[in-house]
């Protein structure tokens, strides 16, 4: 496969009363092969409205032009669970800086105390600053998730698990929403915003802007850049999908280079297992005589999902074990 497919799931994300299940059966079929060939992908028909996408990516643009006071004082490191602005080149992917500024909504590491309940505090500017931005951010995030839940059953069926396998797996996902800001490059070499990398999780679902950059290695050294086509979103699998299928299902590296004259932006959700998720091979008639490795971005298998979250941000972003309690 020398490029990025485009799938239209519009057969999953009807709301009326009929089910044409030959059609999901065929988008089901579509999503475990470019799982197995490339693990990227568009999609188109999720059922969320271009007036929506449109709006999350001005709301990114008007973020980012805040004052630099506004946004330091959501700093990532002033949340308790992680949520929150970081500045560039304070994130790190493969020990590198990352040029770019963002923002995390909606991360779930912070253990309550009374037991595994999970506590939320995002790290919204103030409304008077930004008109609408949290309520648009937390309606955004339900339909993600709910595309989220529709899209793990083509995994199970792909593997010739039941339809719900990955239901409470996922329930709730500890998943992030984040807001990406690149900026320009103004020079003749090659500038990454992030280098080669995989995500951690399930799937990303990406709305990104009509500037490009972003550019997926679908073999070995060979880089296909992955261009806007408005109304979709890009699809690519993490780290756990790779490990739980034995690696049948990849988690491809993926780089964004910065434009020389134009700002970026792009806006990820993250749809990841829960907390206490176990990360182990499955075993299935697809995936039993498959060879694989029980190392996971420096983790053995089996794992808690949580734990390895816990891992790579720290990783990430040069924190102590422990600190704030992010277990």
């Amino acid at each position: 496969m020398s490029s990025v497919p485009v799938i239209d799931i519009s057969p999953l994300s009807k709301n009326d009363n009929v089910v044409d299940q030959q059609a999901i059966d065929q988008v089901y079929k579509q999503i475990h092969q470019t799982c197995k060939d490339i693990g990227f992908f568009y999609i188109t028909g999720h059922g969320v409205e271009q007036s929506t996408m449109d709006l999350l990516l001005r709301y990114t643009q008007k973020f980012f032009a805040l004052p630099m006071e506004k946004k330091t004082a959501l700093s990532i490191h002033k949340s308790p669970s992680y949520n929150g602005y970081i500045e560039p080149g304070c994130e790190r992917t493969q020990n590198v800086a990352d040029i770019r500024e963002g923002i995390y909504c909606g991360r779930q590491l912070l253990q309550s105390h009374d037991g595994d309940a999970m506590v939320m505090s995002d790290n919204f500017p103030e409304e008077t600053d930004l008109p609408g931005f949290a309520e648009s951010v937390k309606g955004y995030k339900a339909q993600l998730t709910k595309l989220g839940f529709a899209m793990i059953k083509a995994l199970a069926v792909g593997l010739g698990l039941p339809e719900d396998y990955f239901v409470d797996k996922c329930s709730p996902p500890m998943s992030i929403l984040a807001f990406w800001h690149y900026l320009p490059y103004p020079g003749d070499t090659d500038s990454w915003g992030v280098g080669p990398h995989t995500d951690s999780g399930m799937w990303t679902f990406l709305l990104q802007d009509d500037i490009g950059g972003l550019e997926v290695e679908i073999t070995e050294g060979q880089w296909v850049e992955v261009k806007p086509i408005p109304g979709t979103f890009v699809v690519n699998l993490g780290d756990c999908l790779q490990a739980w299928t034995k690696g049948l299902y990849r988690a491809t590296r993926h780089r964004v280079r910065r434009s020389i004259k134009t700002d970026r932006y792009s806006v990820p959700f993250f749809f990841n297992p829960n907390r206490g998720c176990i990360i182990e091979p499955i075993e299935t008639d697809i995936t039993r005589n498959l060879t694989f490795t029980k190392i996971v971005k420096g983790l053995e298998m089996p794992f808690r999902y949580g734990d390895f979250a816990r891992t790579l941000l720290e990783k990430s972003h040069g924190w102590s074990r422990g600190q704030n309690n992010i277990n």
